[in-house]
């Protein structure tokens, strides 16, 4: 315990090492490929794109691009690897945490710098075909200097405040405001301000910075990171998240039905439950819509009839079995057993709900397909591959 360096690199080798197991499973040859093809008609439509856009249109796409820019930049988690017990068992060497923080740096420094290069160089098409910054490379050199140099500052400000004192939301914002006004005045050919607010934000946060380490907040906040990458995971593979979080969404109560004394007879009494539960379980309802989005992306980017019934059917199938462990997850709760009713009549109104989430997102996902495609005879198709696929599934749940 001597040597706390030695701690915190073996936790780092095991890290990597179990991610470098779940990509093995994640990015097989089969992903790859569709994942490089996906890329190839992304780059050829956004170049067919550029040919026929309005100006209007460009800016748009130009101000989303750098919106997520600095959205990903300022919320992007940081790792400081320390665990609740390391408030006791690592208490004596407090003072020596520094040397590992300086070997943190580096890598999430590096990692922003890519996204935030990745983002400029996807959105310099549009800004070259706008004709801002006079097409002048050297400014542009300029700019991507600039928000280097803002990215090791506020990395290195994030670390302080996460490890020796508090990281509030007030300050992910002002991060967030800094990147997205330094990049829309440097398109815009006005004066770049970005590094006197990160020199005066840095400055204004000091006073939250103390020279003991805040444990049990850092070790929160990197609970927190590994299970936000748990869960992006859990959509592939399955994934030890053994703590099942229930949080109100009060912008989803309205999908709600009013409780009346339907919802208690035998039939009906766990409809409304696991409806509940689906709207509030952190790993359910964002985990469906991730996957609707990247349908949607493969949908408007392909525009083909075969491809997106592929997407579609992927799509449910994707869903089906990320979802099926919930009902196993709900059964280690305490509700799932104060109301006296058959499990046959629990697991039906489960399949119930299961079934009506997908096809809501089929049908959508249809819609779109026969919007683009102007094809409205073979739209059945992926519908019943779909059903199909979810009644096999679901059949296989006990």
């Amino acid at each position: 315990m001597s040597n706390i360096t030695t701690i915190f690199s073996d936790r780092i080798i095991k890290e990597k090492e179990k991610r470098a197991t779940y990509n093995k499973y994640i990015f097989n040859s089969h992903l790859v490929m569709f994942l490089l093809i996906s890329f190839g008609a992304i780059l050829f439509n956004y170049s067919s794109w550029l040919d026929i856009a309005k100006n209007i249109e460009m800016k748009s796409v130009l101000l989303v691009l750098l919106i997520i820019m600095a959205y990903l930049l300022s919320t992007m988690k940081i790792k400081t690897f320390i665990k609740e017990a390391d408030s006791v068992f690592l208490l004596p060497l407090e003072n020596r945490y520094k040397e590992v923080i300086k070997k943190l740096y580096i890598p999430t420094i590096i990692t922003r710098i890519f996204f935030a290069i990745f983002f400029i160089f996807v959105s310099y098409p549009i800004i070259k075909k706008l004709g801002l910054l006079d097409n002048n490379i050297y400014v542009l050199l300029s700019f991507i200097v600039s928000i280097v140099v803002t990215i090791i500052i506020y990395t290195i400000q994030t670390y302080k405040l996460v490890i020796y004192g508090t990281l509030d939301n007030k300050y992910i914002a002002l991060t967030f405001v800094t990147y997205l006004l330094s990049s829309i005045l440097f398109v815009l050919e006005l004066l770049n301000i970005s590094l006197l607010v990160v020199l005066l934000v840095s400055y204004l946060y000091k006073k939250y910075i103390s020279v003991n380490v805040n444990w049990y907040g850092a070790a929160e906040y990197d609970s927190s990171r590994q299970e936000k990458y748990l869960k992006l995971v859990n959509m592939f593979v399955d994934v030890p998240i053994d703590v099942v979080k229930v949080k109100r969404r009060k912008y989803l109560d309205i999908l709600l039905p009013s409780l009346n004394e339907k919802n208690f007879n035998k039939e009906n009494s766990y409809n409304y439950y696991f409806l509940r539960a689906f709207l509030r379980q952190e790993n359910t309802i964002f985990l469906v819509l991730r996957l609707f989005l990247v349908a949607l992306l493969f949908l408007y980017n392909f525009n083909n009839m075969y491809v997106s019934f592929i997407v579609i059917v992927s799509f449910n199938y994707l869903s089906v079995i990320q979802l099926l462990p919930l009902y196993k997850r709900l059964t280690s709760i305490i509700w799932f057993y104060t109301i006296p009713v058959k499990n046959e009549v629990k697991l039906k109104s489960f399949k119930k709900l299961i079934n009506i989430v997908l096809a809501i997102f089929t049908i959508i996902l249809v819609l779109i397909y026969v919007i683009i495609t102007k094809d409205i005879i073979y739209s059945i198709i992926p519908i019943i591959l779909s059903l199909i696929i979810n009644n096999y599934f679901l059949k296989k749940l006990k």
